[in-house]
């Protein structure tokens, strides 16, 4: 493999950034290097000062306990304690096997049995929701640098595009509001172990990850989208198999101990009305909220639609896509349509969005755009709970529209760069230190002749 490129000499952010530690790389940063400052060691210790101020911006929650509504004009609000004490989880309730206050948890398998996992850790007293959160931030920050990690090995010449992940501002307002992170680090894995051909491996990784969060699901729709444009379904029918069998895991002794109590997440998701972040929310906020039947429906509906122009996508490009554009476009489309589209939805746009599009400037509009609606979510809900104070819902519809087309201006730059290879610095690289490759995350679909193409002319 040639030398990896570095950021500082073909991204005009990075160069312009680099200024304040002495300039872009140089010619003799090609040469050897200890093993102790390769990218991956930099990258993961790069993520801790991202990682502590994102602890730092939750310290005045975790001092008064994550109390309303200060948790919301602080912007510190996090989902890990408020589920502990909601769930009943701090009564010592089991997550879908009892009920707390006659109901259930309504959140994933995968994601309750951490939830019980860090109640159980945490030792109890007044302060054990606060322990609860101090432990999920350990678990998340694992799962970032095991993210970042998996970012350096996938983008094969360009492992510092890694540092897209890992000093995103996203992590700072939304990687510690869930345990979503946890997921994306799972399902980035996948994509790993399908790079490197261990199909089985890659399968069994992302049906865990499916069991924290659905969202991982994404990812199996676009190798399906390009293994049909390759012609190589029956090689993906063991990794969909292996999925299937992890998620069973996870979720069917659940399953078969308390039907109720395990579908009360699925439950949860076919009667909610429109949520936050949703354009579903834009007429509600207006005064007018619709059925939720239409909400249901709707977005059911388009998000069928969107899949399908997604594929139509796939089949017809002059050459096939990268997967990580694949990945992000199928986000985007799904997040535009979606009921709800909460904070944390954001961070799984993370690994994909630096694989897919491996520029700084597209990164920082949409990280900038996150971080102003995070906080106007926050401000938002603390006007609910005191009237006369918070922002205001035009306010609010504002920047949930900005944040949607941030999302989509990543989409469309991954569109671009899937339309005209050329331009794409992995597929051809701006230093020409060496040749590209056709798409170092698709394991064995690299090369592979097209069997299906859509052609509109």
């Amino acid at each position: 493999m040639s030398h990896a490129v570095s950021p500082t000499r073909e991204d005009p952010v990075a160069r312009a950034a680099s200024e304040v530690v002495g300039g872009p790389a140089g010619r003799h940063l090609d040469g050897p290097r200890t093993v102790a400052w390769t990218a991956p060691g930099v990258l993961a210790l790069l993520t801790v000062p991202t990682l502590v101020l994102a602890v730092l911006t939750r310290q005045h929650c975790r001092t008064t306990g994550f109390a309303s509504p200060d948790q919301f004009t602080h912007a510190c609000y996090s989902d890990l304690p408020a589920l502990y004490v909601s769930s009943g989880l701090a009564r010592g309730v089991l997550p879908y096997l009892q009920s707390a206050d006659g109901a259930y948890l309504a959140q994933p398998v995968g994601t309750g049995g951490l939830l019980a996992l860090l109640a159980w850790l945490a030792p109890e007293g007044s302060r054990a929701a606060v322990w609860v959160f101090d432990l999920g931030v350990l678990l998340v920050d694992a799962a970032l640098v095991a993210t970042v990690l998996a970012v350096v090995a996938l983008a094969d010449r360009r492992p510092w595009d890694a540092a897209l992940v890992g000093l995103s501002p996203v992590v700072v307002v939304a990687g510690l509001v869930s345990l979503d992170l946890v997921a994306v680090a799972l399902a980035a894995g996948a994509v790993g172990a399908w790079a490197r051909q261990r199909p089985v491996l890659a399968g069994v990784l992302l049906g865990l990850a499916v069991a924290v969060r659905p969202t991982a699901v994404v990812v199996l729709v676009a190798w399906w989208l390009l293994a049909l444009r390759a012609g190589r379904l029956r090689m993906l029918a063991g990794t969909t198999v292996a999925a299937l069998l992890a998620w069973g895991a996870v979720n069917l002794p659940v399953l078969a101990l308390n039907p109720a109590g395990w579908a009360a997440y699925w439950s949860s998701l076919l009667e909610a009305r429109a949520g936050y972040g949703s354009l579903w929310l834009l007429p509600q906020l207006a005064g007018a909220p619709p059925p939720a039947a239409l909400v249901r429906w709707g977005s059911l509906a388009a998000l069928v639609a969107a899949v399908a122009a997604v594929g139509v996508l796939v089949l017809s490009t002059g050459r096939r896509p990268r997967l990580p554009a694949v990945v992000v476009v199928l986000l985007v489309a799904a997040f535009v349509v979606a009921p709800s589209v909460p904070v944390q939805a954001s961070v799984w746009l993370l690994p994909f969005a630096a694989l897919a599009v491996p520029h700084w400037r597209d990164h920082l509009v949409w990280a900038g755009a996150e971080v102003a609606y995070a906080t106007g979510t926050w401000l938002y809900l603390y006007g609910l709970s005191v009237p006369e104070r918070g922002m205001a819902p035009w306010a609010y519809a504002v920047l949930l529209v900005v944040r949607l087309g941030a999302m989509c201006w990543l989409a469309v730059q991954a569109v671009r760069l899937a339309c005209d290879p050329l331009r794409d610095p992995v597929r051809s690289p701006l230093d020409a230190a060496g040749l590209g490759r056709d798409d170092p995350a698709a394991g064995d679909l690299e090369g592979a002749p097209d069997a299906l193409v859509v052609r509109f002319t």
